[in-house]
């Protein structure tokens, strides 16, 4: 499992989370929503280490967070990393080789063509579009599935193919036994996917509850 418990990081303005505390199952995905500036951005980057809590437990089966190594952690931030002078082939190498994870050709193939890259993966990222820049963000927080994954508003700039692709991707993770966060504005893509809703506002959950098939806009 991975627990939560009475997570706290709060900026000077006041904002941020307010001793938050959840569950996640292996093999399941939990939608993380609500309004903006509710602290769902701000408790993925705590999750992924790019922030520090400041109080609180993070584990996952046992362990401190903080311990799992990168290889089996997978984030994509709602803001952009990718580099601009690597090819996009070159991005996803750069990514297999920083975690140190076992090349594995079909795999990444059946990503790209997924998600009709295939014919780009020699262009620079600085000469994608938004959507194929977002495509790519996506492969590389999910190759070599990792236990661990992420994703922050993954939909923003996607075409209806991609979104179509990512739910396969999705599936397939949760087929491995993933740990798999996501926030996302567009409702109807959680449906059919979520096991769990975790609601935020104002950095505190109103709601914790298993997801059982109402239509998430009615929350």
């Amino acid at each position: 499992m991975l627990e939560i418990h009475n997570l706290k990081k709060l900026y000077s303005s006041g904002k941020g989370l307010h001793s938050v505390s959840m569950s996640v199952s292996p093999g399941t995905i939990t939608a993380v929503i609500g309004p903006n500036g509710a602290g769902k951005s701000t408790l993925f980057n705590v999750l992924n280490g790019i922030l520090n809590r400041q109080s609180g437990s993070c584990t996952i089966e046992n362990k401190d967070i903080s311990a799992l190594p990168l290889a089996q952690t997978g984030f994509l931030p709602e803001a952009k990393f990718l580099i601009d002078n690597f090819t996009v082939i070159q991005m996803i190498d750069y990514i297999v080789c920083m975690k140190k994870l076992a090349v594995d050709e079909d795999k990444i193939d059946w990503l790209l063509n997924g998600f009709s890259l295939s014919h780009q993966k020699n262009v620079l990222i600085s000469d994608l579009s938004q959507g194929m820049k977002k495509r790519v963000s996506i492969i590389c927080a999910v190759i070599g599935f990792p236990k661990l994954i992420i994703l922050d508003e993954p939909l923003n700039a996607l075409d209806i193919q991609s979104v179509l692709f990512l739910k396969r991707i999705l599936i397939e993770l949760k087929k491995h036994g993933c740990y798999i966060l996501i926030s996302s504005h567009v409702l109807d893509f959680l449906d059919g996917l979520t096991d769990k809703v975790i609601f935020l506002k104002d950095g505190r959950i109103i709601l914790d509850c298993l997801y059982d098939g109402t239509k998430i806009e009615k929350l």
